[in-house]
């Protein structure tokens, strides 16, 4: 077995999720069209906590020294070379004379913002700028390489798939609103009323529109964002923020709290579909994580209707 056949390209996520992305146009539709009433009514993702490919501990004992790999010294890790498909034993691949870092780093600038100058783009990559794409398949590619100077590539091909898969799966979008920063005020009458009646403010503003996920998920095949991709996102980004920002009686808490949480996924899940060709692998898990999320704000708006909209 070739050690290639494990390796991503930069198009390999893409490819993937270019099929998935159908099958999520599809989930939607099918979810919304069956759903009742209720909820029918420049992009940046926040910084997550970094998803790495779950390995052995025969595996890890070298995976520090295979993730810094540089055969060609050319300031881009090997690894890095396999998900650019540039060659790690040659420090300019297509020989016109610019480094593979640095076209490497002028690629990244082009994607995130447009034109960029080759000759100030010649600096090292940091753990910092890298994105959950590139650590995964830091990850895999690591794995893979140990797995294979051990000649027992073959033996783990089917570990390392589900590997792969289990490591998409897990992927987190957003990070959980808990008690600690709900404001909490007394379960008084007044209290109860001027909640709802901000509630009702909010929900009216930022209405849960089913064409905004099918709008960005259609643009997340396109080379950058369109900004009415930016728009939907920066909406629910302004949607959950003022959630978080609202008093909350003491008794209605924890339905709050679920509402909260469930459009911080939904946000998580509208941002890694419009950040799709940066962070391709982050759009993967938000294909498999959509119908979950659908299904929590789904109950969060019946719950909230159910006990307070009298």
């Amino acid at each position: 077995m070739s050690l290639s056949q494990f390796l991503p390209s930069k198009n390999f996520f893409l490819a993937i999720l270019g099929i998935a992305v159908v099958g999520v146009v599809a989930l939607v539709l099918v979810q919304f069209l069956s759903r009742q009433g209720i909820i029918n009514n420049k992009a940046v993702v926040e910084e997550m906590p970094r998803q790495q490919l779950i390995i052995s501990k025969d595996t890890s004992d070298n995976f520090q020294e295979f993730s810094q790999k540089d055969v060609d010294k050319d300031g881009l890790k090997d690894w890095e070379e396999s998900l650019w498909e540039t060659d790690p034993n040659n420090a300019d691949t297509d020989g016109n004379g610019i480094s593979d870092l640095a076209q490497v780093n002028a690629e990244r600038s082009r994607m995130q913002s447009g034109n960029v100058n080759l000759e100030s783009s010649d600096s090292q990559i940091s753990e910092e700028t890298l994105t959950n794409t590139d650590i995964f398949a830091r990850d895999l590619f690591t794995t893979v390489s140990v797995l294979d100077q051990q000649g027992i590539l073959n033996d783990n091909a089917d570990l390392v798939k589900q590997q792969i898969s289990d490591s998409v799966q897990s992927i987190q979008l957003y990070q959980p609103f808990d008690f600690a920063q709900i404001k909490l005020i007394n379960n008084t009458s007044d209290n109860i009323v001027r909640y709802i009646n901000e509630m009702l403010v909010i929900l009216k503003r930022y209405p849960f529109n089913e064409e905004d996920l099918i709008l960005v998920l259609n643009s997340s095949t396109h080379e950058s964002p369109s900004e009415s991709s930016i728009s939907v996102y920066q909406k629910y980004q302004s949607f959950t923020r003022e959630l978080e920002q609202i008093s909350v009686p003491s008794d209605i808490r924890d339905a709050h709290i679920a509402l909260v949480n469930a459009m911080r996924h939904y946000t998580g899940i509208i941002g890694a579909f419009v950040n799709t060709q940066t962070d391709p692998i982050m759009a993967m898990a938000a294909t498999q994580q959509i119908e979950q999320t659908l299904d929590e704000i789904d109950i969060a708006y019946q719950n909230f209707y159910a006990n307070f909209i009298q």
